[in-house]
């Protein structure tokens, strides 16, 4: 009886008021919840900080949501659309002044056999949502960007769409399942995948600036595109790649053998002693600049 706040004492049961928050249920555990009464565990940048160690924080949608950053890591279905238009309409009208962050990783609304799992109208209510808030919507293709999830990636703002060096987006037509029925039914789903397919190349000649006559023939069919190529093509603009200490700790495990440790202090040293030139240097220049205005 203890997990709900109870004491074991037969005669009378007495509840803890701590209990009936719900912060004592993060994670379900009583041991948990006990270190959090024990002060043994302290709030930390958003997460929890105890016993040595980090543990996630009990709602890491809600912490990415507090820096501005919207994940799109599932297909788009019903419910994911729902969650991430509920998203950007909260961040529109809080600090409506700031990018919003949208990292997408995501088969759009097929799956990896092409066949359709969501109608498009679930992406196009994510694309509406875009071009309705006040913010800009910076896009980053994190995986994979493919089909109605390339497009909310090139809909982005024009010089904010990126792209991790080995992520790839792919393009995809709108699909159609197995129709039964009567001709007219099936004409009328044919005719809906047919504006489906208009409403997808709309936006794309609206992202990539390319004619609506080019972008039926190049993506009729599913096309791959490299980071690279999909910068030629006008999906994305730049390539995020590791800069400065994350770039140098990359070659050196890449370029060091399996069996030879990276020396990271040795990379330490060699970072804080290449700071410490610059802070000279820049130290030195201003002596400089102060003797010339002195003169």
């Amino acid at each position: 009886m203890l997990v709900l706040g109870l004491d074991d004492s037969p005669d009378e049961a007495t509840v803890d008021p701590f209990f009936l928050t719900a912060r004592a249920h993060y994670g379900g555990e009583y041991a948990e919840v006990q270190a959090l009464r024990s002060g043994s565990a302290r709030a930390y940048g958003g997460g929890l900080r105890g016993r040595g160690r980090m543990s996630a924080p009990p709602d890491l949608p809600s912490i990415l949501l507090d820096g501005r950053i919207v994940y799109l890591g599932m297909p788009i279905v019903p419910s994911v659309a729902e969650l991430i238009v509920s998203e950007l309409l909260w961040l529109n009208y809080h600090k409506a002044d700031q990018p919003i962050a949208l990292y997408i990783h995501s088969t759009g609304s097929q799956n990896e056999r092409r066949q359709p799992i969501a109608l498009e109208t679930d992406a196009t209510a994510i694309l509406d949502t875009m071009a309705y808030v006040t913010p800009e919507v910076w896009t980053l293709a994190i995986g994979q960007a493919c089909g109605t999830a390339a497009v909310v990636l090139a809909s982005g703002r024009k010089g904010r769409r990126f792209a991790l060096p080995h992520a790839r987006v792919k393009t995809s037509p709108p699909r159609m399942g197995r129709a039964y029925g009567q001709t007219v039914e099936v004409m009328g789903l044919a005719n809906d995948l047919e504006a489906s397919n208009n409403v997808y190349l709309e936006f794309m000649a609206r992202a990539t600036g390319k004619d609506e006559r080019t972008l039926r023939r190049d993506l009729a069919r599913d096309r791959y595109f490299t980071p690279a190529q999909a910068i030629e093509y006008g999906i994305i603009d730049q390539i995020v790649r590791p800069r400065g200490r994350a770039a140098r700790r990359m070659q050196a495990r890449a370029a060091a053998p399996l069996r030879d440790p990276v020396d990271l202090e040795a990379l330490e040293e060699a970072d804080e002693e290449e700071w410490r030139r610059r802070r000279a240097a820049e130290v030195d220049g201003e002596a400089d600049k102060g003797h010339v205005e002195e003169e």
